[in-house]
């Protein structure tokens, strides 16, 4: 499996590095193609090292630019923005770097081989216009089987777009047609994706989904333009019609009790994430631009997240590095780990919490109005128009009624 294996076991593999001194030169500025090796198959994205030592990682639309690259035990590490992965990496030459893309939000152990190969600089591809759409279902046949949408658009042998589920979307997705090989995929410091079918005339069939080395399961669709999901605001409702209230816990310890007079007055949001989510980070850029428009208007906004640690200064630390990588002007709250099961427990007058995200929308008397199950993000297009123009015309309504 090329000469990479041996080099590998050269390099450190220790925790994240703390301070490392940073690179006064490096030789790797230029594009690259990443490959990350989950096994069975080869994810590959496109990379570009700037000469101020930034990696940019290109998924179709996307860039996720991370800070200046610097050196640990000899090896190049990169730490990806917000989702706290890392890289160590060594350069044989020129043309080759190799290492490891290193998970802890996964596990302490989670690793993967990776390489990066000098290519031609990279070129963008549109976003999904809707040009094909696809009934989808994964997991066929199985208790895990669930719908998808599938929307892409293919140009000469490129393919972008992405899938539509009910808990949210798999972002921004770009690759190759092969014959009638497609193979696509995304890598955002959290998720490593990789989905490959076979084109089929109106069907894609024999498909597989490999996230990270962890997980797979097979999918297949048929090109449906009328192909579609319920309702998200369906999904997540009301079982107790008593006052709607909940506890959680500041970034101080402190347990904080949320009822209908606590933004007595006011429209809230409570948005229900955790800070490892990707669909959580669409979502929670939306709400930054939704609280600069509408908080000087008496619109607030309670982030509740359930993390996958269990130590209170780690998970604290985690969500105020959240906060600061996205520049929220919003406090965040504990609810508990990382768990559908936790999060209900917390919310009890709900059916259940399905989705990370979920969002209910509160008017000023602090009656729920709306909840939202799971979050359509840039990556799909007009879906994610439509949901902004919606929630802004909604937010807009609430605010100019009287509380009760």
């Amino acid at each position: 499996m090329r000469n990479y294996i041996l080099a590998l076991t050269l390099l450190a593999l220790g925790c994240t590095p703390s301070q490392p001194p940073i690179i006064e030169s490096i030789t790797p500025v230029g594009s690259w193609r990443m490959s990350l090796f989950l096994g069975p198959d080869t994810l590959e994205t496109d990379v570009t090292i700037t000469d101020s030592l930034h990696f940019m990682f290109h998924n179709a639309a996307e860039v996720i630019k991370t800070s200046k690259a610097s050196y640990q035990n000899d090896s190049i590490f990169v730490e990806m923005p917000v989702f706290h992965s890392y890289f160590l990496l060594h350069q044989n030459n020129q043309d080759e770097i190799i290492g490891k893309w290193f998970n802890p939000g996964k596990s302490p152990e989670y690793q993967i081989p990776v390489s990066f190969n000098r290519v031609v600089a990279h070129s963008e591809l549109p976003n999904t216009a809707d040009t094909l759409k696809y009934a989808v279902t994964f997991s066929e046949n199985t208790e895990d089987a669930y719908p998808a949408v599938g929307l892409f658009l293919t140009q000469n042998n490129r393919i972008s777009g992405t899938f539509l589920t009910e808990t949210g979307d798999y972002r921004y997705l770009e690759g190759a047609i092969l014959g009638n090989k497609w193979k696509f995929q995304c890598f955002d410091g959290s998720h490593a994706f990789l989905f490959t079918a076979t084109h089929n005339g109106d069907s894609l069939i024999n498909g597989t989904f490999y996230s990270g080395n962890h997980w797979y399961e097979p999918w297949k669709g048929n090109i449906d333009s009328a192909a579609t999901l319920r309702n998200p605001y369906s999904l997540t409702y009301l079982t107790d019609e008593s006052d709607f209230s909940f506890n959680a816990m500041n970034l101080d310890g402190e347990i904080i009790e949320f009822n209908p007079s606590t933004n007595k007055g006011k429209v809230t949001i409570v948005q229900i994430f955790g800070s490892w989510c990707p669909n959580c980070l669409d979502e929670s850029l939306f709400y930054k631009q939704l609280y600069a428009s509408y908080h000087d208007q008496g619109l607030e906004i309670v982030p509740v997240a359930f993390e996958k640690g269990d130590d209170f200064s780690s998970n604290v630390n985690r969500l105020r590095k959240y906060a600061s990588d996205l520049n929220l002007p919003f406090s965040s709250y504990l609810g508990g780990k990382a768990s559908k099961v936790e999060a209900s427990k917390i919310f009890p007058m709900l059916n259940a919490i399905s989705s990370f995200p979920t969002t209910i929308f509160l008017d000023k008397s602090g009656t729920v109005r709306r909840i939202h199950t799971g979050f359509y993000g840039p990556g799909t297009g007009t879906h994610y128009e439509r949901f902004i123009s919606d929630t802004r015309s909604f937010i807009e309504v609430l605010l100019n009624e009287e509380a009760l």
